[in-house]
């Protein structure tokens, strides 16, 4: 009997003695096992740090970007004001442009009027001249008499002083100075009314003979006219000078 209880001893000395190398592996296994799983959760915690960074780092730069689009709005409304000045000024501009532009259209369509007027007359001036051609030469003489003998009752020079402008210059107005110079500078601009820049002496009348000029452009008549003007000019002075 206690042969049999040594036995059964041994026996489990030895199995005993067995497993351990087995539990050691195991041991040791588990131990690389749990080593890894500890390298595999700190290299995640390390992976989500620096995720965790990196959306930090993102999401401060889109504060950043937020804050300059901010600022940058906030620059942009103040300038709206000024903008919408400059906008109206420039319209204004492209406004005034066009009205001169009207005006200047306007204006040469006048002076296309008148040059067309001025051709029509040169036209009945030379179909004048050639039916004057046609007279008689007894007849050209009279005419010719007849235009010396007004010319010299009127004792009018006619002088150009350019730009427009002509001068008729009468003499022996005055009953007694007859050097007496009175004289009136008529001015046509192309396109423009007949306008008197310069009368020497003022005279009453003028802007009535001007205004009957400008309507039936009788050129003829209007010179008449203001040389009666200045005879009565004369005679008024001559009466004041007598009182």
């Amino acid at each position: 009997m206690n042969d049999n209880l040594s036995w059964k001893a041994t026996s489990s000395q030895i199995s005993i003695i067995d497993l351990k190398p087995k539990i050691a592996a195991v041991s040791e296994h588990l131990d690389a096992v749990i080593r890894s799983r500890i390298r595999a959760f700190d290299a995640s915690n390390e992976n989500i740090r620096n995720q965790a960074e990196q959306h930090k780092e993102h999401m401060q730069h889109l504060k950043d970007e937020i804050a300059k689009k901010k600022k940058l709005l906030a620059i942009r409304e103040q300038q709206l004001p000024m903008v919408g000045e400059k906008a109206t000024q420039l319209l204004e501009k492209v406004d005034a442009l066009r009205e001169r532009k009207q005006e200047e259209n306007h204006r040469q369509e006048k002076v296309s009027r008148e040059c067309d007027r001025l051709r029509d007359l040169v036209r009945r001036n030379k179909s004048d001249a050639e039916a004057k051609q046609k007279l008689s030469h007894e007849w050209r003489e009279q005419l010719n008499m007849e235009l010396e003998l007004i010319a010299e009752s009127l004792r009018m020079e006619v002088m150009g002083m350019g730009d427009y402008k002509t001068r008729f210059e009468f003499t022996h107005i005055h009953e007694r100075e007859h050097k007496r110079k009175y004289y009136f500078t008529l001015c046509l601009t192309p396109g423009e009314p007949f306008q008197v820049p310069e009368c020497v002496p003022e005279v009453q009348g003028l802007q009535t003979l001007l205004t009957q000029l400008n309507k039936d452009r009788d050129m003829y008549s209007f010179i008449i006219q203001m040389r009666q003007e200045f005879v009565k000019h004369a005679k008024n002075e001559t009466k004041i000078s007598r009182n």
